[in-house]
């Protein structure tokens, strides 16, 4: 698809997607000169410099309310579909490949087939409303069925007849895109709905570690990248609301001290005393 050079968030992403690219490829010349096959006097790509400032681009995700209202303007099939991804935060194709078979309700979970760092297979585990949601998809089903399912589809080329009743490479492109507009929600893609997922997690305040894990992220590199300011703000916030009121100044230090009748040293009967205390001098006799 052509780049339109006045979008700059396309801009960015597809520099963003260059300098990935730019880093696997020096990493491969780098292990063939480990490896001898090329001479180490010759290494022209070192000089080739990654593009700045493009990482940390804006990711795209849905409040619950947006999450409701894109839900409730889907078709019945391609709702299933969006619930699917809002549940697990998988990828699309992780999606439209997995089966009945791949569903684990006695522990709540999902198996998928991710393919790549970005997403390897996995578990995911689901929440409860998730787990009811898969439950009564999977019922009186067979194993080898496909969880989405799409109906009365007419397939135009004899690839698309093996997976006849299955959702395709881009065949929510237009669902979406129509759902989108009545719910009057600004144009996302669908992998945004992973996006979505992560940020919840985040926002609930589970580890990075957790949500690469139910990613299917190798490690936590590109959760950091894309999601660690909303962690910053989730730490801060549980910060503030679960920690205990110390009272070490202000108006609770003053209705304590009201309370209890407490007095400063220097206003106690005994000040003298004090002052003359050598623990509080520092003048210890040693002897």
């Amino acid at each position: 698809m052509p780049l339109d050079p006045s979008d700059k968030l396309a801009v960015k992403r597809r520099k963003s997607s260059a300098n990935r690219d730019l880093a696997l490829l020096k990493a491969a010349l780098n292990l063939a000169v480990e490896k001898g096959k090329i001479d180490r006097e010759h290494l022209p790509w070192i000089s080739v410099k990654a593009y700045k400032g493009v990482k940390g681009q804006r990711v795209r995700f849905l409040n619950l309310t947006e999450q409701v209202s894109l839900v409730n303007a889907c078709t019945p099939a391609f709702r299933q579909l969006v619930c699917g991804a809002l549940y697990t935060g998988a990828r699309y194709g992780e999606l439209t490949n997995a089966k009945v078979g791949d569903l684990d309700l006695e522990t709540g979970a999902l198996w998928v087939d991710g393919k790549g760092r970005d997403s390897m297979p996995r578990w995911i585990f689901l929440t409860a409303e998730g787990e009811d949601f898969f439950r009564e998809m999977a019922t009186d089903r067979a194993n080898g069925e496909l969880l989405f399912i799409r109906h009365d589809v007419e397939r135009g080329t004899r690839k698309d007849l093996i997976n006849a009743n299955g959702w395709l490479k881009d065949d929510a492109k237009t669902p979406l895109r129509l759902a989108l507009k009545a719910a009057k929600i600004e144009r996302m893609t669908f992998h945004e709905l992973r996006h979505t997922y992560a940020s919840m997690l985040v926002n609930s305040g589970f580890s990075l570690k957790v949500v690469a894990d139910q990613l299917g992220h190798k490690d936590t590199r590109m959760v950091e990248e894309h999601y660690g300011h909303l962690c910053e703000t989730t730490k801060r916030e549980m910060l503030r609301s679960k920690s205990p009121v110390q009272g070490l100044t202000g108006e609770r230090r003053d209705q304590i001290k009201m309370a209890k009748n407490i007095q400063p040293i220097w206003k106690t009967s005994n000040v003298k005393e004090i002052r003359g205390d050598p623990r509080m001098t520092g003048q210890v006799d040693k002897s």
